[in-house]
């Protein structure tokens, strides 16, 4: 049995739980004492493993997406800051609240509108328009 099969694998789900979190694949050889370039190595040989680092990859950017969506959203209502003595409320901002709704509502929200007319418009000039 080779380390892979002794070390990596078994570790599968904290590796899984370590990514999704937003750790970062950098820091993966120290967490599993292993060199750069051996896990490198693993990721060439066994496809399952590069598999699952995609599969965590794209976890930790939908994690990453949905707190600069909460964080967007928040800076958007506007929130309070500090602690008990002292609360400072950061108001709505509404260059936040434009963007956010242009994305989450472009058919309301969007800058241009595509006008499609159903029947074609029939235009008439007077006599007086038409010497222009």
């Amino acid at each position: 049995m080779d380390r892979y099969e002794m070390i990596v694998k078994p570790a599968w789900e904290s590796i899984r739980a370590f990514l999704c979190a937003g750790g970062a694949e950098r820091d993966l050889p120290a967490r599993l004492n292993l060199s750069a370039e051996t896990l490198r190595r693993y990721r060439k040989k066994y496809p399952e493993f590069e598999t699952l680092l995609a599969e965590c990859r794209k976890c930790a950017a939908e994690l990453a997406d949905d707190q600069v969506e909460a964080a967007l959203f928040r800076r958007a209502t506007g929130y309070d800051v500090g602690c008990d003595d002292a609360v400072r409320h950061v108001p709505a901002d509404v260059k936040a609240a434009v963007f956010w709704l242009k994305n989450r509502r472009p058919d309301a929200w969007r800058d241009r509108r595509n006008v499609v007319l159903e029947e074609p418009v029939k235009i008439t000039f007077s006599a007086e328009e038409k010497e222009l």
